[in-house]
């Protein structure tokens, strides 16, 4: 049996067992066992449906695929509406937004010298792969426990960073139900994956010539992101998205009018360019620390068509 099929079946098994045991020793009510029990029905039905539905990948849809699968637009002149310009700005690195600025200097001299030792250690190497993933580790890694440790950032340790973590959702196509699926190279999480509380995601684009086709694979997980969070009613639907070959940097951002923009930045470029790439993750870093469940809870009752981490679908308790 494969591992995923294997969980599947362990983790549903022990839900009935817990039930069970919250039935015969615990204060909870009846009513309230029965409910868990009919959605606990609900996900083994909904898991089986979905096991039969023909897959198909993220990365095989194109640009209007993506569009019209999850209603998203570019933003134009035509279409814009107030608010809808590419408007985050840069984390403020000073005393208006650190415990101390002097600290943040030191880590971006450590983090520009971290890199530069990468690039020593890689002269000569042939593998460009390797060396787009090392960078990005050493960026998107050291910046985050920057933001956790700076304490105004991000508290509570509340957000980290999943790695190629299983995307799905249903979806119609040419008349047929099918299961969309893919595993973005990062994503940055506040909460459940299963909920998809997470408001940035990453594809990692392994030569400057395939940016072209992350912008598409992106805007498919942004889209699906963006989706299961309107589909689950939460108050924000925003999601931002990171194109990126460790050297160019395309920030994009899904609205909550559907609309999508984007922004370009280049590491290497300027100083003051490789500070706002860091100072971008930083804004969103803390706004994804701001809706951590630890500070906001929106609980809710159904079944999802979209999910992520485990393969079984899931409900927002």
């Amino acid at each position: 049996m494969a591992p995923k099929k294997l969980f599947r079946r362990h983790a549903l098994g022990l839900i009935e067992v817990a039930l069970k045991w919250l039935s015969a020793t615990s204060n909870v009510s009846k009513a309230e066992i029965d409910e868990m029990r009919e959605t606990l029905e609900q996900a083994k039905k909904a898991a089986a449906r979905d096991q039969k539905l023909p897959g198909v990948a993220v990365s095989d849809l194109t640009l209007e695929e993506v569009e019209t699968l999850f209603g998203l637009k570019k933003l134009t002149p035509k279409n814009e509406q107030p608010g809808d310009k590419w408007n985050l700005e840069p984390y403020s690195t000073d005393t208006r937004g650190l415990r101390d600025a002097e600290d943040f200097l030191e880590f971006f001299t450590f983090l520009e010298r971290s890199l530069e030792y990468l690039e020593i250690a890689h002269d000569g190497s042939t593998k460009a792969e390797a060396q787009v993933r090392a960078r990005l580790d050493i960026i998107l890694g050291l910046v985050l426990g920057f933001a956790k440790e700076d304490g105004r950032i991000i508290t509570g340790n509340s957000v980290s960073w999943g790695y190629e973590t299983p995307f799905w959702k249903t979806v119609r196509m040419k008349s047929r139900e099918k299961m969309l699926r893919g595993q973005p190279d990062y994503a940055l999480w506040y909460g459940a994956q299963a909920n998809l509380e997470t408001n940035l995601v990453i594809v990692e684009a392994k030569s400057r010539e395939k940016l072209g086709k992350g912008e598409r694979q992106l805007l498919g997980y942004m889209g699906l992101v963006h989706a299961g969070r309107t589909e689950r009613g939460k108050t924000d639907t925003t999601v931002y998205g990171i194109s990126t070959d460790s050297v160019t940097f395309n920030f994009y951002r899904i609205n909550e009018r559907s609309k999508w923009c984007s922004k370009v930045l280049t590491w290497g470029y300027t100083l003051e360019e490789n500070k706002e790439i860091v100072g971008l993750l930083l804004t969103i870093m803390k706004l994804a620390s701001s809706q951590s469940p630890q500070h906001s809870r929106e609980p809710t009752n159904r079944q999802f068509s979209s999910s992520a981490g485990e393969d079984v679908p899931m409900t927002d308790w």
